[in-house]
């Protein structure tokens, strides 16, 4: 039963409030009382040829049963309940990576994962029913910190998974999926990390192979280091016999222990140059094991070779263009994280005073066998959302949406609705329109509402000046507050039929604007109209039928997200009505957020 009580407009008299169960009642009742003059009489409404620009929802494209405008945010609106992402946007306009969602075990799953070439550093992820359950601060920015999920990733990673993450019988949620990142620039070596592997003990076996190094070590028992390297001799001074095993200790060429490195080799100073050479291809001016053991003899030895030192004959002319490359090129050199490094392999024993008894060798090492050999160059650390739509707060931070199981129905969050309108002091001009409604109605400052609209007539008691600028208060029909809604009309309680014959089609009537608008009329004023009415003629047959089929199926009405909502525009900012109250037919859609799914 809809509660009816006295009107409390101001006029010269009281009007009787009738009870639902007695809507069929007055309809039938025949509409005898002629009124001389109404003020919704279009003769007080300027004439205007202005047309209305559609803001009709009805050519919109849905998805899924979802307005484009709420798809935005949904990242598989076509694949409900299987795996998608969304890319991960560092600083506002460079892709890093991608958030990919899933669903395991009936549990929901989001992995941060980078692109090549950007590493994560921390993750904050917040997962909730609505927009509105993600943490944020009074002006609607996120508030990270209390984020339900997050994690700081010391060292680096390029993935991330949140899994187990509880989402019940909801059939859509909402992702806030926040990390820094860093943009990697470079590697570089970490000698002291080579220093740090280096086995004071380990058992060599040589081999003299001349290609494609002079000579061939097999390293063993060495808990770090056991393998096959290419090899060759720093030491003209001393012997060793290929095949023998020999115990000895690994020295890193880039050793800070300089007293140790001038033991074993005449120009510890020139190491730096071999590691250029041996990370170097010479191939192409002929260059075989040979060269390599001659150019590393004329670097680090202070006897000079001649071809033939050693066992070995070469090239000389190709060892002097290597040298003077080495020279030009190896100052200050050190390999990059791809490439190899130079290890002396100590015959002497103790490292603090080694006693050298037979030759000393080189092995090159990859860099890679190495562990913690390389460190990750950073360039500046980046803020990064997964790409969505944007929180209201001012800054770029963005929020996405999954959906779980397909939705059954789109219907409007009246709840949203309420609490976005009213708006106050909208820029509002007034012109009838003969087409598809009693008015047009511009709006030129309505943040969201900008537009002209459909308007019809809600006030037969007061007038409205046509194409007259109008400071106007907006409000929903659907607001909590009865008691604005009754100071507006006499039938509050009808609003909910209002709603919905602005949403149903009564063409296939013969309907026009017309009947529509004695059809509100009949609904929310007490005073009993007859056509002719406000300037308009219509036919009360389809009028009839009309209000007939809102009685019978319009209770409690609540529009699809397709729809439209009835506003009430009110010209009169101190209260008291002085000027006609008029309602606009606004598109659901264009009302942010206003969209509820019903799975």
């Amino acid at each position: 039963m809809r509660i009816n009580k006295v009107n409390t407009k101001n006029k010269n008299h009281l009007k009787l409030r009738t009870m639902k169960n007695l809507r069929n009642a007055w309809f039938l009742i025949s509409l005898v009382l002629i009124l001389a003059t109404f003020s919704c009489e279009q003769d007080a409404i300027k004439v205007s040829d202005e047309t209305t620009t559609e803001q009709s929802f009805n050519n919109a494209t849905f998805k899924n049963g979802r307005p484009v405008s709420e798809v935005s945010a949904l990242i598989n609106a076509d694949n409900c309940g299987n795996s998608a992402s969304t890319p991960l946007i560092a600083g506002q306009t460079m892709t890093a990576g991608e958030v990919l969602v899933s669903m395991v075990d009936g549990k929901l799953q989001v992995e941060f994962k980078t692109n090549d070439g950007w590493v994560i550093t921390e993750t904050q992820l917040h997962v909730a029913a609505t927009l509105a359950d993600i943490p944020q601060n009074n002006s609607g920015s996120p508030k990270i910190g209390n984020f339900e999920y997050k994690a700081t990733h010391n060292p680096a990673v390029n993935s991330y998974i949140y899994s187990g993450i509880e989402v019940g019988e909801l059939g859509q949620v909402t992702i806030a999926a926040h990390a820094v990142v860093t943009k990697v620039v470079g590697t570089e070596l970490n000698l002291s990390a080579i220093d740090a592997v280096m086995p004071k003990s380990l058992v060599v076996v040589p081999k003299f192979t001349q290609v494609p190094s002079y000579l061939q070590a097999t390293i063993t028992q060495s808990g770090s280091i056991d393998g096959i390297y290419e090899s060759f001799c720093v030491d003209l001074d001393h012997g060793i016999n290929p095949g023998k095993t020999y115990t000895m200790s690994a020295v890193s060429s880039y050793s800070t222990n300089t007293d140790l490195l001038s033991k074993l080799v005449d120009k510890p100073q020139n190491l730096d140059l071999v590691n250029y050479v041996l990370n170097t291809d010479y191939s192409a001016l002929g260059a075989t094991g040979r060269e390599l053991q001659a150019v590393v003899w004329t670097l680090v030895d202070n006897t000079t070779p001649t071809s033939g030192t050693g066992s070995i004959k070469w090239n000389q002319t190709i060892v002097d263009a290597i040298i003077a490359d080495a020279i030009a090129n190896g100052e200050g050199y050190v390999p990059t994280c791809n490439g190899k490094v130079v290890v002396l392999l100590n015959p002497g024993g103790d490292l603090a005073n080694p006693v050298i008894k037979s030759q000393v060798t080189i092995i090159t090492m990859s860099i890679a066998t190495i562990p913690a050999s390389c460190e990750t160059v950073m360039g500046d650390s980046e803020t990064a959302w997964g790409q969505g739509a944007k929180f209201e707060g001012g800054s770029w931070a963005m929020y996405f949406e999954y959906c779980l199981s397909q939705p059954t129905n789109c219907i409007t969050d009246i709840e949203v609705v309420n609490t976005t309108i009213p708006l106050e002091k909208v820029n509002v001009t007034i012109n009838t329109k003969q087409a598809n409604s009693y008015f047009a109605t511009t709006i030129t400052n309505g943040e969201f509402m900008e537009g002209t609209f459909e308007g019809f007539c809600m006030d037969l008691d007061h007038s409205i000046g046509g194409g007259k600028l109008y400071q106007m208060y907006v409000f929903s029909t659907y607001t909590t507050d009865i008691k604005w809604l009754e100071h507006y009309v006499d039938k509050p309680e009808n609003f909910d039929l209002v709603n919905y014959i602005i949403n149903q089609d009564y063409s296939a009537l013969g309907a026009t604007y017309k009947e529509i608008q004695a059809s509100i009329w009949t609904v929310i004023d007490d005073m009993a109209i007859t056509s002719p009415t406000g300037g308009i003629s219509w036919n009360q047959s389809i009028v009839d039928q009309i209000v007939q089929d809102a009685i019978a199926n319009g209770e409690g009405f609540v529009p699809p997200c397709n729809g439209y909502v009835a506003l009430i525009m009110d010209p009169n900012p101190d209260g008291n009505i002085r000027f006609q109250v008029t309602l606009i037919k606004y598109p659901v859609s264009l009302i942010p957020n206003s969209s509820k799914l019903i799975y």
